[in-house]
This record gives structure tokens, sequence and C-alpha cells, in this order.
């Protein structure tokens, strides 16, 4: 028998393998990155609509539970085993790929997610409605409602790619202007009720008629054989006429309900103290003053298109198929209520 010296070696004593980089503190970081994408995502997206409570347990959910099976396993006395095995998982290369991977698709969930939310900031026990409108048709299924109960309204938006022209009108009230926003794919929208929308502005003419025009006209309940008639010229919008003009003021600058909402209070104490200097600066004696006062409180409301600070207003007085009394363009000053008084140059038509 040949024996061959020496003995088969017991382990290998060649060149080590080449061992994969350790991976754990990149993948560590980015882990880090998409829990703090996640939790940006819902703060901007989802607290109002879920609330609260599921909004600090859903984007830590998986944080969470990473650490609860970390100590159940330390529990058990697995700990340093755990650990060994967390450095592992993360050391992978194809731990780095998943994270990746997480990440864009977080990126593309953050461009094409969005949200509307009202959030009241009134005072008091009043509800405001407001609609949401994309060329003035619904953009929600129904328009969203707030509340000093329920102060937050509104949702999410998933898959969204273009952008959107939307208004804001606030139903409930007339005293706020529509508001017009770009809602964008990745918006979080949120608008404050009602501070968020600008108040109406409101720019009246009252038109009174001066001493000699008020003896031509007729009082109320009387007639005239040849009625005398007022024509309001807003520019852009159909004229307005009153074709029996009595003694009487006329109020105008807004749509209907507007003028009712505007006059329903107390009459315009300043309009009336210029009408007063109005009669002292034509002498007329302090016991005849209350006749023409009484005239001029007697309001006639004349709706036209809403003016603004500018717009130039032609007034005509006259009887029907004669040449006008009295023709001038009135400029519309600042918001509030504008006096004018219409002086006529003739006794008669």
């Amino acid at each position: 028998m040949t024996r061959i010296p020496g003995s088969w070696p017991t382990s290998w004593s060649g060149p080590a393998p080449p061992q994969p980089p350790d991976r754990s503190k990149l993948n560590v970081a980015l882990f880090a990155l998409l829990m703090v994408g996640v939790t940006v995502w819902f703060s901007l997206h989802l607290q109002p609509w879920l609330g609260e409570v599921l909004v600090v347990v859903g984007p830590l959910t998986v944080w969470a539970l990473w650490k609860l099976l970390q100590s159940w396993l330390n529990w058990g006395g697995l700990g340093s085993r755990a650990e060994e095995g967390t450095r592992k998982l993360l050391a992978r290369p194809a731990a780095t790929e998943s994270l990746i991977v997480a990440l864009g698709a977080m990126g593309l969930l953050f461009l094409t997610t969005s949200s509307i939310y009202l959030v009241y900031d009134g005072k008091g026990e009043e509800v405001l409605t407001v609609s949401v409108l994309d060329n003035g048709a619904p953009f929600l299924d129904a328009p969203l409602r707030v509340t000093s109960a329920q102060r937050t309204a509104g949702r999410p938006f998933f898959g969204r790619f273009s952008s959107k022209d939307l208004q804001f009108v606030i139903v409930d009230s007339p005293l706020y202007e529509p508001r017009d926003v770009r809602f964008r794919p990745w918006q979080p929208l949120r608008l404050e009720v009602p501070s968020g929308f600008e108040k109406k502005s409101f720019h009246l003419l009252l038109l009174a008629p001066g001493i000699r025009l008020l003896n031509l006209l007729p009082a109320e309940g009387q007639t005239q054989a040849q009625p005398f008639y007022l024509r309001i010229e807003a520019g852009g919008a159909q004229p307005a006429q009153i074709d029996d003009l009595k003694q009487q003021t006329v109020l105008t600058g807004a749509p209907r309900a507007d003028l009712d909402r505007l006059s329903a209070g107390q009459p315009d104490e300043r309009a009336r103290a210029e009408l007063d200097r109005y009669l002292a600066e034509n002498e007329v004696p302090p016991p005849a003053r209350e006749s023409f006062q009484n005239a001029w409180a007697r309001v006639l409301r004349e709706p036209t298109r809403r003016l603004q600070e500018g717009d130039k207003i032609k007034i005509s007085v006259g009887c029907k198929g004669r040449e006008p009394l009295y023709e001038e363009e009135v400029n519309v000053g600042s918001a509030g209520i504008q006096l004018h008084v219409i002086e006529v140059e003739r006794d008669e038509c």
C-alpha cells in the first residue's frame, strides 16, 4: 500500500471571497427619509379627513410595528440575535433597491395627491356653505359646510395630473366675493372661511331731485298727463328706466337682492345731512325744509349691475317723446352711498 504523505487541509487557506458592501447606514437613512415623507404626505392631505388620532398612528405604523417586533425579540431573550438580523437585513443591497422603489412611489404619490379643506374661523354659531365650481359646474358631489362645531370640511384627491381653475362661493352670505383659485395636482389647498374671502364693497348712487325738479314731479299717489322718466345707463348693462318718476329719491348701483339688504336698515344720515346743507345753500327756510326731506325720505330701489369705483353712469330725466330736461355723466366714487342731486334748468318739458 502506498502511503500519501501529509494530510488533507481542514479549512480553506486561499484568499477570502469578496464581501458585499455594508449598506446598513445608507438604508437606515433611506428608511428614515421614507418615514418622513409618509408623515408629511399624511399631514398635508389626510390629517383633516381622517382625524388627528389616525394621522398620528398612520404614518408611524411601520415604525411602531418595527419597534414592537424588536421589543418582543428582546423580551424572548433574542435581543442580540434580533439586532444582528436587523443589521444584516439593512446591509443587503436588495433592501436598498426596495427602499429606492418605495421612495419613488412616495414621490409619485406627492406629485399626484391634492386636497381641498375649508377651515371655519368665524365667530358665533353661523353655518357657512361653500360651493366649489369648475367653469360654473359643481366640482364636488356636494357643497362643503363648516360651522363653529364642525370647523373643517373637505377631502383628498388621488391620481390628478392636471390643474384646474376653481371658484369658491359662499352661498349662505351675499357679503363675500367669490374666490378664484388655481388647483394643482400636488397642492394641499386650505381656505379659511370666512376670512379667506374678500368682503364685497358696494358703490351706490342716491339720486335726489333738486328743488326745481321736485316741484315738477307728482307726489306719491298722484298722476300727471305727461309723466317724467329717469334713465340710468351703466356701461355694459341694460339701461334701467323709471317711466313714472315721483317725488322721491332713487337708490341704484347693485342687483335687487343687494339693494334690498343694504337699504333695509336706518336711512343714510350722511346723505340726509348733505341734503340739509343743499337746502340751506339754496336759502330754503327751516320750516319749509321738512316737506323736501319727507319727499326725499321715500326711496325707490332701481337695480342695475354692481357699480365699481371709476364707472361712468349717464343719468337722464325728461318727458317721453321730448328732449331730456337733464343729462349728465356721473363718476362713481369710493364705496358707500354717493349722493347726486339732479338739477334742471327749465320748469317744464
